[in-house]
């Protein structure tokens, strides 16, 4: 028992947890343990580990554990690596999913009725909209993902786009549709690392991108963003971050769902800008 009352939710161990294993990585330990069944949860597993975050004390916050996650390399090899492992899974895989643009990153539902493809499309056109974009200008897109953003570019505002990917699969897709559409005059797409990326633009764009840069590569990812633009250019960046403090790589979500992902909290964010 923990705490008080009446118990909201029931753990129940059906296999002894070592642990060394779980100061080490509690997240994964605890993650794995879960999908295998040695640890069965009777109750909202929602409310529980949110319960287990908001106590100051939880060890899932504790710095004596944080210090024990794993540091990730975000160099030019491991983040190609981790890139193409996350999204060269396949397109076939995403297309079960996502909507007909293949745009994966938050919707804007303007309307209740929205679709989901609609809400993609409100979201890339409020985008280009508030970078108050000429026709016949040229943009970059770091992180182009399928490329819908640069298609809306072109058709709807006259933009000469430029997109770049790690990933294969979401190249060779949006190389396929730049042929499709008959865009090969007004979009360019580049498997490159931003890194590696010279040239300047008027307007930069980059959606979803910067958790994958790294916290150590923060400051390295805004300066080459102000380095593209041309003097009074303008950039518009999106990406999550939080208000938490300590490690921003969580090992489960590392091994499973996000590798080399990095959630920045506000601060850290802020000055680098």
């Amino acid at each position: 028992r923990y705490g008080t009352g009446i118990p909201a939710v029931k753990v129940r161990l059906n296999k002894e947890i070592p642990i060394k294993l779980l100061t080490n990585q509690p997240t994964l330990v605890l993650g794995e343990a879960y999908m295998n069944g040695d640890i069965e949860v009777d109750g909202s597993i929602q409310e529980l580990i949110a319960s287990a975050y908001r106590q100051k004390d939880s060890f899932l916050t504790h710095n004596s554990f944080l210090k024990h996650l794993p540091k990730i390399s975000h160099s030019e090899k491991s983040s190609t690596k981790d890139i193409q492992s996350h999204y060269d899974i396949g397109n076939d895989f995403y297309k079960l999913w996502l909507d007909g643009t293949m745009t994966y990153s938050c919707a804007y539902f303007e309307h209740d009725d929205d679709t989901l493809k609609q809400a993609q499309l409100n979201k890339v056109r409020h985008i280009l909209n508030k970078l108050a974009t000429q026709p016949g200008k040229r943009l970059l897109d770091v992180g182009s993902g399928w490329g819908t953003l640069l298609f809306m570019a072109a058709d709807e505002f006259g933009l000469d786009a430029t997109g770049i990917t790690l990933s294969q699969e979401q190249y060779d897709y949006t190389q396929a549709q730049i042929k499709q559409r008959h865009l090969e005059e007004k979009v360019h797409v580049q498997l490159k690392d931003y890194r590696e990326v010279t040239g300047q633009f008027d307007y930069v764009t980059s959606v979803g991108m910067f958790e994958h840069v790294g916290k150590e590569n923060l400051g390295l990812y805004f300066n080459k963003i102000q380095a593209f633009l041309v003097p009074g250019g303008r950039a518009l960046i999106h990406g999550i971050t939080g208000q938490h403090e300590g490690a921003g790589v969580d090992p489960f979500i590392n091994q499973y769902i996000f590798p080399g992902g990095y959630i920045p909290n506000v601060a850290e964010n802020l000055k680098h800008i």
